[in-house]
């Protein structure tokens, strides 16, 4: 192939049909040559030419095989007509013969005494012409002329010669008619199918004839050649020689054609990928196979359309019709052990059938148990499972889905409003700070204007109301996303109850509100961040303070307890509650009081921002601990619950290094 060919992907001029043929008509000579040339070489190895045989011996050889052949036949025809051997001697040129009984006395033949003849003889056993329940022996003797023997013989003799003289020349011609016979095979099977300034392989009209039927006729026609091929044989070298050598290449060149044109058309439809695609047999499968498939299809689609327990009611009822039609067949036919091998082997059947829909309902189970456990990503695999499982697998892969979509939908939310709210507080907080100073800097210069003054306590009173929303906001987003820094450390209950009772005792006073502090003898110790517990007591002490109805009692008591919702509940936790009775109606649900910006009382006279108990509720869920509201009327309770911090916990501590306060 040419660089301009490779490069624009076309065929160069080498594979035109004028070349084809030329290659075609080339191969069908050298092909001859080489089969010419092989059957000499074969026939000069088999009398032994290239072993330096004599002209003498190779005489000798096809005497000894005339005389074969001719006693083979005559045997025959003696024991069918003994008296018919005259008759019978007559075919076979330069041949005579004599045959003797017992004694040695010669019953009939031809032969004189001729001398410098080759000499066979054969015994035979035959019945007496006189009494034929008796048998005699005679002896068929032969003698063949080399000279004057079959013309065939004469013709193999004279080859034979030919070979001898031209015994390396044949051998020469074979190598080369091999060679070149292969080169031109392998150029018209890379040639066949392909054209010029085309890309690819194209098929012809003969290539789409489907290949076992075009193998079936090519067969078909090259077996009637070879029967006229072998019919003309026999009269090679004989008188009629010319005519059969020219019957020979009349049915040599279009079989050879046949031959060629077969595996050309065999490397396109290699080349094409269409050998086993463009046959009868692939033909009626593919039909076949594409109505089982519609069958298939159509009764699949009908069993799904019973609900699965009819289905399996319908099925049932099959198989036991079946069972007790066949079974009774059988038994009656005497074939009770067909029956029982027929009962095993459906028996194994169902039973594998159960084991699959066991093992599809264990997969299931599975995917339910892990998306019960938060696990929205797992997936069930549906592969080799029931239909029906199969779509309960589908079903909740669409279920993990859903919820992984909307949980990272949520999250998004969750951060964007977070974001949202660290930024805008941030954005607020920096000209609020200059507000404050200022109002502090203009309180400095002491006026005196009466309405001036008022102008400024409202002035300061809002900016610090709007300064401390803006703290809790920061808060609470810092608290909801978990940025904050938890450092977990032992902490007495106790104690931080009395600095509560000691800290807010006269802003209780001031509310006429009576605060009664309820410890146990017992030392609680939690595993708490004592920082962040401060701050959950000082909102909810704030909250008591603005929302409490005065002249009422304020209860805080610690326990000990144990977590319900821990396994076994076992786990041994404080419990600490806050109560108290609300100065206005609280008409709302207790789940509600937890969201931002949701506060106790709807007219909104007090100077809360909604976002205390939110603040608590995500400080204690830091911290390990969990959140409890209560609402009973105007009864306020809320009840916080914190690991106890154990032994176990001092002992770890201590092994990793850690230093306990």
């Amino acid at each position: 192939m040419t660089r301009a060919a490779r490069s624009n992907g076309r065929l160069p001029a080498t594979y035109s049909l004028a070349v084809k043929t030329a290659a075609v008509l080339l191969l069908t000579v050298t092909a001859f040559l080489t089969a010419v040339s092989g059957v000499g070489i074969g026939l000069s190895a088999v009398y032994g030419i290239y072993d330096g045989v004599s002209q003498e011996q190779l005489l000798a050889d096809l005497t000894e095989s005339y005389l074969d052949r001719a006693m083979h036949d005559g045997t025959n025809h003696y024991l069918s007509d003994p008296d018919g051997m005259d008759s019978w001697i007559r075919a076979w040129s330069g041949l005579y013969y004599q045959v003797k009984d017992g004694d040695g006395n010669v019953l009939s033949g031809n032969y004189q005494g001729e001398t410098g003849l080759s000499h066979l003889e054969w015994r035979l056993t035959v019945p007496d012409s006189d009494n034929p329940a008796v048998t005699k022996d005679v002896t068929l003797h032969l003698w063949a002329d080399s000279g004057a023997m079959h013309t065939w013989y004469r013709g193999m003799y004279r080859s034979l010669l030919f070979l001898s003289r031209y015994r390396v020349t044949n051998v020469a011609v074979y190598l080369a008619g091999l060679a070149a016979s292969i080169c031109l095979l392998v150029f018209l099977l890379s040639a066949a199918g392909r054209h010029p300034g085309e890309d690819g392989v194209r098929e012809g009209a003969i290539d789409r004839v489907p290949f076992d039927l075009f193998t079936f006729f090519v067969g078909l026609l090259e077996a009637v050649m070879l029967l006229l091929l072998l019919t003309a044989l026999p009269t090679v070298g004989g008188s009629m020689f010319a005519a059969s050598a020219v019957l020979i290449i009349a049915v040599y060149i279009p079989a050879m054609l046949l031959l060629i044109g077969y595996a050309m058309s065999l490397a396109v439809r290699i080349k094409a990928g269409t050998v086993f695609r463009h046959t009868l047999v692939w033909i009626c499968l593919r039909a076949v196979g594409q109505s089982l498939r519609w069958l298939f299809r159509r009764t699949r689609a009908a069993l799904q359309a019973i609900p699965p327990v009819r289905r399996a009611f319908v099925l049932l009822l099959v198989l036991l019709a079946l069972n007790l039609s066949v079974g009774y067949a059988l038994m009656v036919g005497g074939y009770a052990g067909i029956f029982l091998l027929l009962v095993l082997l459906e028996l194994v059947v169902l039973g594998a059938c159960a084991l699959r829909y066991a093992l599809g309902l264990r997969r299931l189970q599975d995917g339910a148990a892990h998306l019960a456990k938060g696990e929205f990503e797992y997936r069930v695999s549906t592969a080799g499972l029931p239909d029906d499982c199969r779509v309960s697998a589908e079903n909740l892969n669409r279920i993990g889905q859903g919820l992984a979509d909307a949980v990272e939908q949520r999250m998004k939310s969750e951060h964007f409003r977070t974001e949202l709210i660290t930024n805008v507080s941030h954005d607020i907080k920096t000209p609020l700070t200059s507000i404050v100073n200022y109002v502090e800097l203009i309180r400095q210069l002491s006026p005196t204007d009466e309405t001036l003054c008022t102008y400024i306590d409202v002035l300061d009173r809002q900016s610090t109301r709007l300064k401390k929303l803006i703290d809790d906001l920061l808060e609470a987003s810092k608290a909801s996303s978990g940025v904050l820094n938890v450092i977990p450390a032992p902490c007495e209950v106790g104690v931080l109850l009395e600095q509560v009772q000691g800290e807010y005792a006269e802003r209780l006073h001031a509310h006429d509100l009576n605060l009664i502090v309820q410890t146990p003898d017992k030392t609680l110790t939690v595993l708490a961040d004592g920082r962040h517990l401060g701050r959950i007591f000082d909102n909810l002490m704030n909250n008591i303070i603005k929302y409490a109805q005065p002249g009422t009692r304020v209860y805080l008591d610690a326990r000990a307890g144990l977590d319900p919702a821990a396994p076994g509940g076992s786990r041994p936790v404080a419990v600490i509650t806050f109560r108290n009775v609300s100065a206005e109606p609280l008409n709302i649900p207790a789940e509600e009081l937890l969201e931002r910006f949701v506060r106790g009382d709807a007219s909104r006279h007090t100077e809360g921002s909604g976002l205390g108990l939110a603040i608590v509720q995500s400080l204690t869920e830091l911290q390990g601990g969990s959140l409890q509201l209560a609402i009973d009327g105007d009864l306020f309770k809320v009840r916080l619950t914190f690991p106890l911090y154990t032994p176990a916990d001092a002992a770890q501590a201590a092994s990793s290094g850690k230093e306990t306060p």
